[in-house]
C-alpha cells in the first residue's frame, strides 16, 4: 500500500512539474533559445492560451518551423523585431487567431505562405515596416476579421491579391 501511495505521490508530482513548464497564459518569446525550450518542452501543446510573441527588442530568432502543432492563439499573433527571421514556416496548422495579427519591423522577413490555414481573425491586422516582404500570399483563407487592416511602410511589397 505505501508502494502504491508513493507511486501516486510521485506521479502527480511529475505531471504537475511536466505541464508547469508550458504556458497557461501569454507566450513571449524573445530568443531562439526560447523558442527551441518551448518546442522540446511542450511538443504537444496545440493551443497558446493568450498571446504568441515572437521576437521582441533586436531579437535573434530566426527560425520557427518547430511550432507546427499550435492551431489556436487564444489572443493575439505577434511577429516583430526580428532581424534575423525569412519565413513563418511552422505557424502551418494555426487555423485561429482570437486576437489581433501584429507582423511589425522584421527586416527579412519575406514570406507568410505558412499562415494560409488561418481562417479567423478576431482583432486587427498590422502588417508595418517589413522590408524584405513582397507579397501577402498566407492570407488568402482569412475570411473573417473582426478589427481594422493596417498596411503601411512595407517598401517592397507590391502583390497584395491574397486579400
Amino acid at each position: 500500500m505505501k508502494d502504491a501511495m508513493l507511486l501516486f505521490v510521485l506521479w502527480i508530482f511529475s505531471a504537475t512539474t511536466l505541464f508547469s513548464q508550458c504556458p497557461l497564459g501569454d507566450l513571449i518569446l524573445n530568443n531562439q533559445v526560447q523558442v527551441d525550450y518551448f518546442t522540446t518542452q511542450c511538443l504537444e501543446q496545440d493551443t497558446i492560451y493568450g498571446d504568441l510573441v515572437i521576437g521582441n527588442f533586436e531579437s535573434n530568432i530566426k527560425d520557427i518551423t518547430s511550432f507546427n502543432n499550435i492551431k489556436v492563439v487564444m489572443g493575439g499573433l505577434s511577429i516583430r523585431n526580428n532581424d534575423s527571421l525569412v519565413s513563418v514556416q511552422g505557424l502551418e496548422g494555426l487555423t485561429k487567431i482570437m486576437g489581433q495579427i501584429s507582423i511589425l519591423n522584421n527586416a527579412v522577413l519575406n514570406d507568410l505562405s505558412a499562415l494560409n490555414g488561418v481562417s479567423q481573425v478576431e482583432g486587427e491586422i498590422y502588417i508595418q515596416n517589413n522590408p524584405s516582404l513582397q507579397t501577402l500570399a498566407g492570407f488568402e483563407n482569412i475570411k473573417v476579421v473582426q478589427g481594422d487592416l493596417f498596411i503601411s511602410d512595407n517598401s517592397v511589397l507590391s502583390d497584395m491579391t491574397a486579400l
